[in-house]
């Protein structure tokens, strides 16, 4: 494990014990008010946790169309980056990819929309393990407007391991790594679901169909 990681799991850990006394990283005040808003006031209200991978960026024009907003094609491009940005500070990213010659792939994706993004606005893009086995990943992406604080989407990424091949083929995360991702994942898993993430759908089939399939 690099130091980097070592340093990001101790940290989050230190949240997580944290967060057990507190109950969640918002304040008691902004727990109550969270409980009695609706999807549209809370826009207006939320912050990302800090327990979460953050990547911040700003709209570029080529992202704008002729409704003068960011077209819905690149939201999945928005959470590009900072997917990257996470798969490195897990170690599993470029330096794992030249160490092991393997990788993941995305298998699916869905992106969910509250409200619209505008040229200039500065987004802030978390990134958090909400499940894995085996072989799978499933990511959950925030899209905030940072400077307005609101979440303007969500996006989720199911991703299947590889060897990069030639020619590529799914096989099992190694032991060392599955480890270290499930520690992170114990971390996001006390971080409250955004607002909006019951309009997510599941993604991939059954395990049972999945095992068979992938034999």
């Amino acid at each position: 494990m690099t130091h980097s990681v070592a340093k990001y799991i101790l940290e989050g850990e230190r949240r997580l014990r944290a967060g057990a006394t507190s109950g969640n990283s918002r304040t008691p005040a902004m727990a109550k008010l969270m409980a009695k808003k609706s999807l549209s006031e809370l826009r207006l209200f939320y912050r990302a946790d800090p327990r979460l991978p953050q990547y911040e960026m700003a709209v570029p024009r080529e992202w704008i169309d002729g409704n003068k907003h960011v077209n819905a094609c690149y939201y999945l491009a928005a959470v590009k980056d900072p997917a990257l940005a996470a798969h490195n500070e897990w170690d599993y990213g470029v330096e794992f990819r030249a160490r092991t010659g393997q990788s993941n792939f995305v298998l699916e994706s869905q992106v969910v929309h509250i409200r619209e993004l505008l040229l200039g606005d500065r987004l802030l893009v978390t990134t958090r393990i909400l499940e894995l086995d085996d072989k799978r990943l499933h990511l959950l992406f925030e899209i905030i407007n940072k400077r307005e604080g609101y979440l303007a989407a969500l996006a989720q990424y199911l991703t299947i391991h590889v060897t990069m091949g030639p020619p590529p083929k799914s096989c099992a995360i190694p032991d060392d790594l599955r480890s270290r991702l499930e520690r992170i994942q114990a971390i996001h898993s006390q971080v409250p679901m955004p607002p909006g993430a019951d309009r997510l759908k599941r993604l991939g089939p059954p395990k049972r169909f999945f095992k068979e399939a992938t034999r």
